[in-house]
């Protein structure tokens, strides 16, 4: 991590940070109404439990048990209120929809932490390997 100035320990680092717009999100979240408040609420809070686990046993495979499913709803649900606000959410859409997003978060959250294919890189190597991909060099 010394690209980034030598933070020992980014993970937590990382999480600390995220904090900052998921309590954003949360105020938003907690000015809907219905299903949609409701699945915020419980994922905010489900999401929180696995946090603090991580924090206390900086065990990695925690967040693929508990993922961020909440940051993925709330953008979901933010483009639908903005693209389809004359549409209401059914149970069973919040259903299709929790799935889908949990199927992409799981993947986000696997390569991430246990995985853990981006350690290899830095931010600086990470931008050269693009560079290269980019101009054949």
């Amino acid at each position: 991590m010394d690209a980034i100035g030598g933070i020992s320990d980014y993970q937590r680092l990382d999480k600390l940070c995220d904090l900052a717009y998921l309590v954003t999100f949360l105020v938003v979240a907690a000015r809907w109404s219905g299903l949609e408040r409701v699945i915020a609420l419980a994922l905010f809070a489900y999401r929180m439990i696995g946090e603090v686990a991580f924090e206390i046993t900086g065990e990695r495979a925690l967040l693929l048990l508990f993922p961020n499913v909440f940051e993925f709803w709330f953008v979901a649900v933010t483009a639908r209120r903005h693209y389809r606000p004359d549409r209401a959410l059914t149970p069973p859409q919040a259903g299709v929809a929790l799935v889908i997003l949990l199927a992409g978060k799981e993947a986000q959250e696997y390569f991430l932490h246990v995985d853990r294919f981006l350690d290899q890189f830095s931010a600086i190597g990470a931008l050269q390997g693009i560079w290269h991909t980019i101009s054949g060099r």
